[in-house]
Parts: C-alpha cells; structure tokens; sequence
C-alpha cells in the first residue's frame, strides 16, 4: 500500500470514529430517541408473523404494546409515525427475521447490522477512487461517515439500504463475488425501491454484461419478496389502500411527510418539492414540476448512459449523476444523502487526470456532502439564524427558505455537473480507454 493510500485509508478512519463511539453508545445507554424508526419496521414484521395486518394502525398501536416497544418518552407524533406503516411487502425479507427476536436483541442487531454496512459500502467507495486520488477520495468518504448521526441514532431502513446499494455497484464494477452483489441489490430493491431503483436501472440501461446483473437482481428480488407479497395479500387484500391512506396520513398539512413549509420535519426533506414550496405552497405546484425536471433530467441521463459504452468507468460517472439527482422528485431525508458515496470515484478520478473539472467536482461534491450532513446542516442552521439575515419581521422565512433551498441546490448542480461529463466522456468512445474512462484498467481484467 502506498502512503497516499494509506493517508486516505487514515482519513476515512478518522471520520468513522464518531459513529463507532456512537454505536457503542446506543448498545450501552440507548437515548429516547433511538431506534425510532426501526420500531415501525420490527412492529410491522412482528403483526405479519403473528397473523395479523401490517398496515392496520390499530394493529401496530396494539402490538406496540404487547411487544414492550413503546416508551414513556413516546409522544403523539411518534405513536403516529409508528403505526402509519407505509413500505412495501418486499421489506419483509429483511425485517422479518428480527422480529422473531426480543425487542431489545433486534434492535442492536439491527444497529450494528446497518452501521457494519455503512462502513464497509464506505471502504468500497474509497477503494473505487484511491486508485486515482486517495486522499481526496479518503477525505470525501471520512466527511460522510462523521455526518451520520441521525441515520444511526434513529436506525432508519436507509442506513442498510444505501449500504447494499453501494457494496453491488463495487461487485459489478470490480467484477468480484458477483453473486453477492446481485443478491446486495436484491435486497436493496426489497427495502428502500426509491433509493436503490435508479442505481439498478443505470445496470439495466447501459447494457451488455451490466444488463444481465440488473435482470439476475429483478429476478432475484421477485423470488424473496414473493412469499412476503403472498402473505400479505392473504391477511389484507386491501394493503394497497391501506398503505396510500397511511402515506396520506403521515403527508397531510403540517404532517411529517408533508414537503411544506410547516412540515413536522422541516429542513429535514431535502426533494425539490420541499423547496419549490416556499415559491407556491400548493402541492399540484410543486409536485408537477418536481416530477417534470426531474423527468427532463432522467430522459438526458437514460440517452446519454444509451450512447456510452457499459465500461466501469462510464458507469462510475452515470452513477455520480443519477445518485443526487434520484433524491429530487420524490421524498427524501437528509439522511438519504449518504448516497452521495457514489460520486466519490468520479470526483476522484477527475482530480487525478483533469484537475480544473476535478476542483469543480470537489467543489460541488464536499458542499453536497457536507451540507446535507447532521453536523453541516446544524452549523448551517445556526450561522444563518445568527445572521443578519434572521432580522426584521421576514427574517425567520429568509432563513428557512435559504435551509429549504441549500441541499436541493447543491444536489441538483452536482447531478448537472456530473451528468455534464458523462456527456462529454460518451463522446470519447474514440480515445483509448487508458485516457478516457476512469478506472478503465478494470476492464482488462477477466471476469471473476
């Protein structure tokens, strides 16, 4: 290993200490605020297993009860947030096995189950760019890993999903143990299909080989997630409706799903709608062109990743645009930021072999990452409501709409930016793969 390496080996050490001791911290003295999210999950497998319906409130209130989950602390929000279940029968496949376990063994299973994923999808990540430019690729991995409080305090299903995500685009690119990716991106379709499902249609779209590991995974997920879809059906045919009443309730005036600006969890959905909220607080407004910038944006992507060759280096930077542009037409949290690992070989190989657009990357990419972090938003939050901008009568609004508007900003001018040049690296084709594609020395090496 060379020092280079081994200094950006360091970096990405140093930013997974603080979620480390913080691991550490919620086995030992978990906090009331822990394991919030996770609670709906493990109450929601635990009413399937025992016969009943999973999306039934009333259901998940009662077994919230009996399975000792709730707490004194709980407040009326949380018992709302907990027994409004709103994921797909898929996720079972996943969650299913904790709930066969006590509250307080699954829990810590499942921590240290998302936190482990988190840090090794982060190894990868850096193993994908330290080839070009260690450090940078170190610094930018350590800068997520210390701004993921939040997804692992609350244990919210993103933490193993974006993992599982990350670890099958590494099999597919790297070409090793691929039958684990494929099950990886199995299972990452299963959780969370609104974060996983751009990064599988990049392997459907860009063809040849990359192809047939997107419909090895589809085929996959239909296998494990057919006996969760069966039994659901049997307990509630009328899941579907149950789910979209329980996605009304969480997403209703004020509600935590609600993009508006008087939203439960203000400041903390980062998708376009939240910011085109403060021009028009009307859904039809902000719901129609969310989706139809978004769907510009996606048809670019799709003929661009169409023109190119499905080589690992065109894929690392079709990956690096759809990763922060996918957060922005339908609801995302901070917390789901963490995909951005994805951008950290392109950022990465840029420095290395073209060092303006590489600046311009890092740039674009450490703001996106850094902003859209716990420890950078709250700082964010604190310098703008200390700022003459938080005066007069219309200050507390200037704020939150510049909070509003920061991180769909900067994902949006990073997904540009990256889709930019994926553009102009297609047109490359001609140049041989040395000069023109990042990591092009992987194509060389025989499938394993």
């Amino acid at each position: 290993m060379t020092k280079a390496r081994m200094d950006g080996a360091i970096l990405v050490f140093l930013g997974a200490c603080l979620p480390l001791m913080l691991v550490v911290n919620l086995v030992i003295r978990p906090s009331a605020a822990a394991y919030k999210d996770f609670k709906g999950e493990y109450l929601a497998a635990r009413s399937l297993l025992a016969g009943s319906d999973p999306y039934n409130p009333a259901v998940i209130a009662r077994m919230d009860r009996e399975a000792g989950v709730e707490q004194a602390t709980d407040t009326a929000l949380d018992h709302v947030i907990v027994s409004h279940y709103f994921y797909p029968p898929s996720i079972f496949v996943v969650t299913a096995p904790f709930a066969l376990l006590p509250w307080k063994v699954a829990r810590v299973l499942w921590l240290l189950l998302s936190a482990g994923g988190l840090m090794l999808a982060a190894l990868l990540a850096y193993d994908l760019g330290a080839d070009y430019a260690p450090l940078v690729s170190g610094a930018l991995v350590g800068l997520v890993l210390v701004n993921t409080e939040v997804l692992l305090v609350l244990c919210n299903p993103s933490a193993l999903d974006i993992a599982l995500s990350v670890i099958a685009v590494w099999c597919f690119l790297r070409r090793r143990f691929v039958p684990l990716g494929v099950l990886c991106m199995a299972l990452s379709l299963a959780l969370k299909p609104q974060d996983a499902g751009f990064i599988w249609l990049y392997f459907l779209v860009a063809g040849s080989l990359y192809r047939r590991r997107a419909l090895q995974s589809l085929l996959a997920t239909v296998a494990l997630s057919l006996a969760p879809f069966v039994a659901v059906f049997r307990l509630a045919p009328r899941w579907p409706a149950e789910l979209r009443a329980n996605l009304l309730a969480l997403s209703v005036r004020g509600g935590l799903n609600d993009p508006g600006p008087v939203s439960a969890a203000q400041h903390q959905i980062i998708d376009l709608q939240s910011a085109l909220s403060y021009l028009r607080d009307e859904p039809r407004f902000y719901n129609l062109w969310s989706l139809l910038i978004f769907a510009v944006l996606l048809a670019l992507w799709i003929v661009i990743t169409l023109r190119a060759r499905p080589t690992a280096g065109n894929a690392v930077l079709a990956l690096a645009a759809i990763a922060p542009l996918s957060m922005l037409p339908v609801m995302h949290h901070l917390y789901d930021c963490k995909l951005l690992l994805l951008t950290i070989p392109s950022c990465a190989w840029l420095w290395s072999h073209h060092r303006s657009l590489g600046r311009v990357a890092l740039l674009l990419s450490a703001p996106a990452i850094f902003f859209s972090g716990d420890i950078g938003n709250s700082v964010w939050s604190r310098i703008l409501r200390t700022s003459p901008l938080a005066s007069g009568a219309s200050g507390g609004f200037h704020v939150d709409f510049v909070l509003a508007w920061t991180v769909p900003t900067l994902l949006l001018a990073t997904g540009l930016f990256y889709l930019w040049v994926d553009a102009r690296n297609a047109n490359t084709s001609g140049l041989p793969d040395s000069e023109a594609h990042p990591l092009a020395s992987m194509e060389s090496s025989p499938p394993r």
